[in-house]
């Protein structure tokens, strides 16, 4: 109260001397000047109060701070800093010019103002004024060159945010990808490819720099687009903040992809974890959004897993319109699938691809009430491979069912198509009854072939448990890694490999480096009949595919070319030896040749146990290989890999995986389907020489009808061929064209 008081004393001094002094100046003036003078004593009056208990030095510290968080705190605070800093430099200048001219300080304060905004506005001034005018000139330079310098960080700010994908989305019917892999690009490009004559919007948030992304889209995929546009914005997948920018609340599909790459390529268990918790969200900000706008819809949710109990997790949080997609779960099969069949890569490629011919779900069909043998040959332009059925039965898919099964008035075909306006289907009534043919003899393949894999992989052991439900018995193989051969089978027990678990296969231990040649020659003294080379686990993901194109180039020098004689089962039909690698096998039940009933030559059959019989596939003399599988993580290196040798298919499953997550995206009704495909439970696909399905009549004119005849003897439906000129073709339009099929090889869909 004293110091108050003596403040106050002080103010009304300082007014009666203004008083004294200048008698023209009016009261309220005095009481301006006198308000100043009294502000200007408690800044004082604080730093002296301070500075009792503070140190210099301390004070600094504080201020230096209490300023820190101030800006960083504060969106306005450069704005309010220069606004205080003109208050400051105006009022200080007006103060001075009321004590020492004779001014009102209203005018006073303008003249001030006028100063600080207009540098030359001093030299009209008489030289009493001068002095003054040049401080505050001096003081609205600097105010200048601030608010310059504040305009220009926020520009800057604003061009970096821009940049950087700080702007949320505004769209709506697009799809979202979240996280950025492997996959990522594929996804793109198929879904480009699902959209080619509309402009469609995909938006990928990943935590990766927003220039990145879009340089690696604009490289890898100029001219795939047409009228797609891809958004990138950078950000966190796990924070609800960061998921609003890409506005999922609108969107028509939602993609949660698994990034591998935090792990070098492996799967982490705080990963999957991290994938459920994002699923949550998904579903709350969802959710939210629906409650403000109650037309909106719930887009459908594709994610992908690596774990089995994580995928049961993410079901149990009863999230609608949601689809799990175990990758890691074909992935191994489908390995297993092409290093027995290598054809199967191309034929799997397309069909899971938008590319060419796809697989569709057609309701609008005339066999309602029929059988579905009687369905597939009224289908013209698709081939029926399955059926959807209604509600009423839970909408199973049943893929490759007997020919009586019925098809009811609410039940879908699935149809291998080009597009669903090529699919019709002809009045049943009206088509011609099937000829009857003679059921033919099974007979088992058991030609035994030689496998090799080099380098180890995870689930290595699962894949070897299904190659040996595959193969002929007898068949070898060889397991070609750095590890001791006491640990790989260590690994292989963990997994439940044992000696007594395999029953057609023969495992041969080889330890020695990849990239050496002195190793590799330890393989030299077998002819293989694939080797496929995996991405190590040792090596970083992104580098897999530089570290196996050593050893891809030390094969294909070490091993030879086998000639189309020596291959068993085979015709003398003067191919090229690349094209030997589209002949594949089955499991030995499925894989069978026929002879026709009626006096037709019989197929002899090797003994299984002579291992030096023509049904070995091992040839005699210098070692060969008939072809050389990689395993690719990105799929841009699979041209380079084709121009070294014709043996070499380059395998990227990643490419496979995301082109299966695109379909299910835009069409959850199809994950049952892909799922049956690319795994090992239901129907697979397979590739079977000519001869082992139509037995003596393999030189014989026939349709594809009456191939389409001969397979469904043993319920297997035929969805195209590969002619001796490698050349694939699926759903073969023109059936009732008289052709020979000696030399070429069926794709089997099979159970």
């Amino acid at each position: 109260m004293r110091r108050q008081a003596a403040g106050a004393a002080v103010g009304v001094a300082l007014g009666a001397v203004l008083l004294g002094q200048y008698p023209s100046l009016s009261p309220v003036t005095i009481v301006q000047v006198a308000v100043a003078v009294r502000l200007v004593a408690s800044v004082f009056q604080w730093i002296a109060t301070v500075g009792q208990s503070w140190s210099l030095k301390i004070i600094r510290r504080k201020f230096k701070y209490e300023l820190d968080f101030w800006f960083s705190t504060e969106s306005s605070a450069k704005v309010t800093a220069l606004l205080v800093f003109a208050l400051y430099v105006a009022i200080g200048g007006s103060v001075v010019l009321v004590v020492v001219n004779e001014f009102d300080l209203n005018e006073a304060l303008w003249l001030s103002t006028y100063w600080l905004a207009d540098p030359g506005g001093m030299f009209d001034e008489p030289p009493a004024r001068r002095v003054i005018a040049l401080i505050v000139t001096i003081g609205g330079l600097m105010l200048s060159a601030l608010i310059v310098s504040v305009i220009g960080d926020n520009i800057s700010d604003q061009l970096d945010k821009l940049r950087s994908g700080a702007v949320p989305v505004v769209e709506s019917g697009h799809v979202v990808i979240l996280g950025w892999t492997s996959k990522t690009l594929t996804i793109c490009r198929e879904l480009a490819e699902a959209n080619p004559n509309r402009k469609f919007v995909i938006c990928v948030l990943a935590n990766r720099p927003k220039e990145d992304m879009v340089v690696e889209v604009a490289e890898h995929l100029r001219g795939q687009l047409g009228r797609t546009s891809v958004v990138c914005r950078t950000g966190n997948v796990s924070l609800l903040s960061d998921l609003k920018k890409v506005s999922i609340s609108t969107a028509q599909s939602v993609i949660l992809l698994n990034a591998r790459e935090q792990n070098d390529g492996r799967i982490s268990v705080t990963q999957e974890h991290e994938t459920a918790c994002i699923a949550l969200r998904l579903k709350q900000l969802i959710a939210a959004a629906q409650e403000e706008d109650r037309g909106l819809a719930f887009p459908n949710i594709v994610i992908e897993v690596m774990d089995r109990d994580i995928e049961g997790c993410i079901q149990m949080l009863g999230i609608p319109n949601c689809s799990t997609v175990f990758t890691s779960k074909f992935t191994g099969q489908m390995m297993v699938n092409f290093a027995t069949s290598p054809g199967l890569h191309q034929v799997i490629t397309e069909l899971t691809s938008f590319r060419g011919v796809e697989v569709y779900i057609v309701s609008n069909h005339t066999c309602g009430g029929h059988t579905f043998g009687e369905a597939m040959f009224a289908c013209r332009g698709g081939t029926v491979i399955g059926i959807r059925h209604g509600f009423a039965k839970g909408g199973a898919v049943v893929l490759n069912p007997t020919d009586s099964t019925h098809i009811s008035a609410n039940d879908d075909l699935v149809v291998i198509t080009l597009d669903r306006t090529s699919c019709s289907f002809v009045p049943i009534e009206g088509t011609s009854p099937r000829r009857p043919r003679p059921r033919p003899r099974p007979i088992a393949d058991t030609r035994r072939k030689n496998y090799a894999f080099v380098n180890w992989r995870p689930s290595l052991g699962k894949m070897i448990l299904q190659m040996d439900e595959m193969v002929a018995p007898g068949s070898t193989l060889t397991l070609f890694t750095c590890l001791p051969q006491v640990e790989q089978c260590e690994r292989l027990a963990r997994e439940g490999v044992t000696a007594g678990s395999l029953q057609s296969l023969h495992l041969r231990h080889v330890t020695g480096r990849s990239n050496q040649v002195d190793d590799l020659k330890r393989l030299a003294d077998t002819s293989f009949y694939t080797v496929f080379v995996f991405a190590s686990e040792d090596v970083p993901r992104h580098e897999s595919d530089t570290a196996i194109m050593p050893t891809t180039l030390l094969l294909t020098e070490l091993f030879g070319v086998p000639t189309s004689d020596s291959l068993p089962g085979r015709p003398s039909s003067g191919r090229s030896s690349s094209s030997a690698h589209r002949e594949g096998h089955s499991r030995p039940e499925l894989f069978v040749a026929a002879g026709w009933d009626t006096g037709s030559p019989k197929m002899e059959t090797p003994h299984k146990g002579d291992e030096n019989s023509s049904g070995s596939w091992s040839l005699s003399g210098p070692s060969t290989v008939e072809c050389i599988m990689c395993e690719l993580s990105d799929v841009q290196h699979k041209a380079l890999f084709k121009s070294i040798d014709t043996r070499i298919v380059p395998v990227c499953a990643d490419e496979i995986a995301g082109s299966a997550i695109s379909q299910v995206a835009l069409q959850p009704e199809m994950k049952p389907i892909f799922t049956e495909l690319l795994t090992a439970d239901g129907c697979e696909l397979y590739i079977y020489p000519s001869v082992h399905v139509l037995g003596a009549a393999f030189d014989d004119d026939l349709t594809w009808t009456d191939v389409m005849e001969a397979c469904r003897t043993y319920q297997f439906i035929p969805v195209g061929y590969i002619t001796c000129d490698e050349e694939i073709i699926l759903n073969p339009v023109t059936r009732d064209v008289n052709r020979k099929w000696v030399s070429d090889k069926f794709i089997i869909l099979a159970h």
